[in-house]
């Protein structure tokens, strides 16, 4: 469990920092991470927020490879 603490701690960290810069690219990437993160943590209704997010995210930037992540990682 302290590893999932930790993992969350800085998932956060980067999903807050990539929106400060305004890189949406990485944003989706992060928000992906902190999902998987939080469904590993059993957190499922979070997680799908964020998978949401994430995969809506990379439809608007016509991003392939952060679409393709996070319809996979969204069949945990």
């Amino acid at each position: 469990e302290e590893r999932f603490d930790e993992a969350l701690r800085i998932t956060t960290q980067a999903l807050t920092l990539h929106r400060e810069l305004g890189d949406r690219y990485e944003e989706c990437n992060a928000l992906n991470a902190l999902a998987v993160t939080l469904a590993s943590m059993g957190r499922h209704e979070e997680a799908l927020g964020h998978f949401q997010e994430a995969y809506e995210m990379a439809l608007t930037l016509g991003a392939s490879t952060p679409l393709w992540i996070v319809f996979a990682n969204m069949q945990w």
